[in-house]
Parts: C-alpha cells; sequence; structure tokens
C-alpha cells in the first residue's frame, strides 16, 4: 500500500492523457509535408517554378527545427508548457491557413516557415511534456512511443492530400490540416494542465542562454543528436 501511495505521488498524471496531449500536435504539425508533397508537380505548375523550387520551399519547413532543438526546450520551460503548445499549435494552423492562400514560390516559403516554427517548437515541447510529468517505466514508455511521430505525421499528411489528389485541389487540402490542427488547440486548451516550470525563468537571460547552450559540452548528447539526425536526413 505505501508503494501504491508513492507511486501515485510521484506520478499525479495519468500517463495515456498526457502522452496522447503531447503526440498529437506534433503528429499534426508535421503532416504538411506530407500534404504537399503528393501535389509538387500541381504546386509547380501553377506558380511557373521547378520541382527543386517547391522542394526548398518543404525544406524550408524544417529549418525552425534546427534551430529551436538547440535551445527551444528551455525558452519553452521558461514559458510554461502548456502556453508553449498552445502557441506553437497555433502558430502552425496559421501556417496552413498561409500556405492556402500563397500565390507565389515566395509566399509558400514564407508560410512554411511559419508552419515549421510551430512544428519546431511543439517537437521540442513533446519531450519537454513528458520529462516535466512522467517518471521511471511510464517515462521510458511515453518517449519510446513518442518518437514515432515523424513517420507518423507524415504518413498522416499523405492519407490526408488523397481526396484532393484527383482534383488537385491542394488549397483545400491545406485548409483542412488547418482545421485539424484547430482542433488539437481546442484539445490542449481543455486537456492540458499547468505544469510547472523549473524556474528558470527568475534567471537572467544570459545565464538562461549559456545553461541551454551547455548541451554542446555533453558528448553523448551530441552523439545521440546525430545518430536522431541521420536517418532522418536519409529520409528527406
Amino acid at each position: 500500500l505505501c508503494c501504491v501511495k508513492q507511486r501515485a505521488a510521484t506520478q499525479p498524471y495519468n500517463t495515456l492523457k498526457i502522452t496522447a496531449l503531447a503526440y498529437a500536435p506534433a503528429v499534426v504539425a508535421m503532416m504538411p509535408i506530407g500534404v504537399l508533397v503528393p501535389f509538387i508537380d500541381r504546386l509547380s505548375s501553377e506558380f511557373g517554378a521547378g520541382r527543386a523550387q517547391i522542394g526548398i520551399a518543404i525544406a524550408l519547413f524544417s529549418i525552425p527545427s534546427a534551430v529551436l532543438a538547440t535551445v527551444g526546450g528551455g525558452f519553452i520551460d521558461s514559458y510554461g508548457l502548456r502556453r508553449s503548445m498552445l502557441l506553437a499549435a497555433c502558430i502552425s494552423a496559421a501556417g496552413s491557413l498561409l500556405a492556402s492562400r500563397s500565390h507565389s514560390v515566395l509566399e509558400l516559403d514564407g508560410s512554411m516557415l511559419v508552419a515549421g516554427l510551430g512544428f519546431g517548437a511543439l517537437c521540442v515541447g513533446l519531450p519537454c511534456v513528458i520529462m516535466a510529468t512522467l517518471h521511471d517505466g511510464a517515462r521510458i514508455r511515453a518517449l519510446s512511443f513518442a518518437s514515432t511521430f515523424a513517420p507518423t505525421g507524415y504518413a498522416a499528411g499523405l492519407l490526408l492530400a488523397v481526396p484532393f489528389t484527383t482534383s488537385g485541389a491542394w488549397r483545400l487540402a491545406v485548409l483542412a490540416h488547418g482545421a485539424l490542427m484547430t482542433v488539437v488547440i481546442f484539445a490542449l486548451a481543455i486537456g492540458m494542465p499547468r505544469i510547472a516550470s523549473s524556474g528558470r525563468s527568475s534567471q537572467a537571460l544570459v545565464r538562461r542562454v549559456a545553461d541551454m547552450l551547455s548541451i554542446f559540452r555533453e558528448p553523448r548528447a551530441l552523439r545521440l543528436g546525430i545518430a536522431v539526425a541521420l536517418p532522418n536526413a536519409l529520409s528527406y
């Protein structure tokens, strides 16, 4: 009985609920890539651009993630996990709305950067939420499952595009993604608990940034980052 009470005290959050609330936004935020890929030829024709230019627009989606992966966790922790996840989901939805109204490659580039900013924050927030709320075996299982968000999101994006590929209605497909992300926003607003931060927000900005960049002094973490990055680079 004491052991049960101790476990309940150290893990007050529902594992399934927390995992779902952390995982679903990252999956949906990844979907724009899968949505646009089937329409590359359509976009090339409509914008009068080459396939490589459309490919660059898709690649721009991942640039914010590369930046946020270094310092994003610290900023998200300081700003608050719940607020950060909600803001990032709103940014992702805004990126889809902007993409649906794009009439040039440059506008598509900008909208993909916006969508990528939301995605980058969500994919950093995902492990932050799990690490801040779950413990021991539940944390390990949740993180293991959460690591599948990228291929799952890409595949889900491809599936979302299927009903629109015959007519070439890529704008409607992107709007459908925005609508799906709106549902996620409501789910986060209703279900995501207010999670206490580490208290680093009271530190001076220079000290916080220095703490975030200290990851570069951790060889094992850097090796892990490279190991995770290589398969993603091959998939792209």
